[in-house]
């Protein structure tokens, strides 16, 4: 797919589901979605352990509109072909198997899966391991946002602009 077609395809109607290990990373790797309105629901998988960022994310969904659901992994198959997904429609965003992070390798996992499967599927990457990058138009707001829902993370994209910077999507449709 070219980058003119990966770039129509993010402004189009569709509502993309993110797969989130941790509670910042569908802001981090999806803000661009995200600020367009584009993220019907995040899934959310628990493999944080700080119940303040937590928190944040559900502020944050709940302040930007976004459905969020709390899934464990082990049920997370159960979850999409449970009828909890337009499996027409909707475009199902999984962390990339590149990141460093043992946890978005295990969710990255499932893109696979659900690709074979034949359904709308995509990766995107907090560490900036997927082929195409972007730049991020609006930074100061990424970073702001990030800051005001996340601030127990906030050494993150202090140490490393990175995450504020950049994000990376992928889409397989």
């Amino acid at each position: 797919m070219s980058i003119e077609e990966k770039e129509s395809l993010l402004g189009s109607d569709k509502k993309f589901i993110i797969f989130s290990p941790h509670s910042d990373d569908f802001v981090i790797g999806c803000w661009n979605l995200i600020k367009n309105g584009k993220v019907k629901m995040v899934v959310y998988c628990g493999f944080d352990e700080d119940a303040e960022a937590e928190e944040g994310m559900r502020r944050f969904c709940k302040d930007f509109g976004i459905e969020l659901k709390e899934v464990e992994y082990e049920t997370m198959i159960d979850f999409v072909y449970g009828g909890n997904v337009d499996l027409g429609n909707d475009v199902l965003l999984f962390p990339s198997q590149n990141d460093h992070h043992p946890a978005h390798k295990l969710i990255g996992s499932l893109f696979n899966l659900f690709a074979f499967d034949g359904m709308k599927c995509g990766l995107y990457s907090i560490d900036m391991n997927v082929e195409w990058i972007r730049v991020v138009d609006d930074w100061r707001e990424k970073y702001d946002i990030l800051n005001k829902y996340f601030p127990t993370k906030k050494d993150l994209w202090e140490s490393d602009k990175k995450y504020v910077l950049f994000e990376g999507v992928v889409v397989n449709v």
